[in-house]
């Protein structure tokens, strides 16, 4: 909660920067102007959504320590459909219902509605003061050691984006020096502004620099010992179930596809999908290759070469 809140202060400092500069009359270009305006607006909102997201939480994590907790007997599973550029998809959540009320979960993925089959009921969390508000308490039916690779998550999709803000930042702090020390830029005389914001852009730029760096860093790494699955690892066949949609990441308005196999209740899932991959695949085999590093469990390779369609 506390990164997520220097992230949220980080870019709403940046944007109100970006966006001062372009509205004041340090610039007289028309298109540079605007160009700082959007940027500015852009981060801006960016951190107003974070700080949005951290209250969201703050007010679930009240409401789960100072809400009554029920135990609503799981009905089945609610399906909301839309459609985006002609293809239809659909979103799941977990139904529930105690004393005639009725309740929905967040959205779930597949695997989680295998899991929820083992119960009967799911904890819910009424507000005192508003039984409107409460909270589908998912943990209580679905087992993190069910969830999808951690290394698939939005902040993974953004590294690049986090490289780029880092690099931008880092060398705007480099141009405000330079142009202060070459007298192009003055602060109303000050020095010490001039100082600050440099030394607050050099600190965001590297931080986010920094980030960027681990999570690539990581994901090089996985790729190595997934690498070192495929070429020593224990192999198994697995039960093919389908392609899946990844509803917890949205990439261009879509949901990524990967496929999903099980192999004695552990669930597999691929690298993220392109069309023509899915294309590719034979589903109607019904075991993949699937290697398991020895030395690190967690980390594995489907072989999609296994089940390659030949032409």
């Amino acid at each position: 909660m506390i990164l997520r809140l220097v992230v949220a202060i980080i870019f709403l400092l940046m944007g109100t920067f970006f966006f001062a500069i372009g509205i004041s009359d340090w610039d007289k270009g028309e298109s540079n102007r605007f160009a700082l305006v959007g940027v500015g607006g852009l981060f801006i909102l960016v951190g107003i959504l974070t700080i949005a997201e951290g209250v969201r939480q703050i007010l679930r994590k009240r409401l789960v320590t100072t809400g009554r907790l029920v135990r609503a007997k799981i009905t089945g599973i609610a399906e909301q459909k839309w459609i985006s550029k002609g293809r239809t998809h659909i979103d799941y959540k977990l139904k529930a219902e105690h004393n005639g009320m009725v309740f929905l979960s967040e959205i779930i993925t597949k695997d989680d509605i295998r899991q929820t089959e083992k119960y009967e009921t799911v904890n819910v969390y009424i507000d005192n003061n508003n039984a409107k508000k409460y909270y589908v308490d998912l943990k209580s039916v679905v087992k993190e050691e069910t969830k999808k690779d951690p290394m698939k998550n939005p902040l993974i999709t953004v590294a690049p984006m986090l490289l780029l803000v880092g690099i931008t930042s880092t060398g705007f702090a480099v141009f405000m020096g330079g142009a202060g020390i070459m007298g192009k830029v003055d602060y109303e005389g000050s020095l010490m502004v001039l100082v600050i914001i440099c030394a607050v852009f050099a600190a965001i730029g590297l931080l986010m620099t920094a980030a960027a760096i681990t999570v690539m860093a990581k994901q090089t790494n996985k790729k190595k010992m997934q690498q070192q699955a495929r070429h020593t690892g224990r192999l198994v066949k697995a039960n093919i179930t389908g392609i899946v949609e990844d509803v917890n990441v949205r990439i261009r308005r879509r949901h990524p596809r990967l496929l999903e196999a099980e192999y004695d209740g552990r669930i597999f899932h691929s690298e993220y999908l392109k069309e023509k991959e899915i294309e590719n695949i034979q589903l109607d085999k019904e075991t993949v290759d699937v290697y398991i590093n020895r030395e690190h469990k967690d980390v594995y390779y489907i072989d999609l070469e296994s089940i390659k369609k030949e032409y």
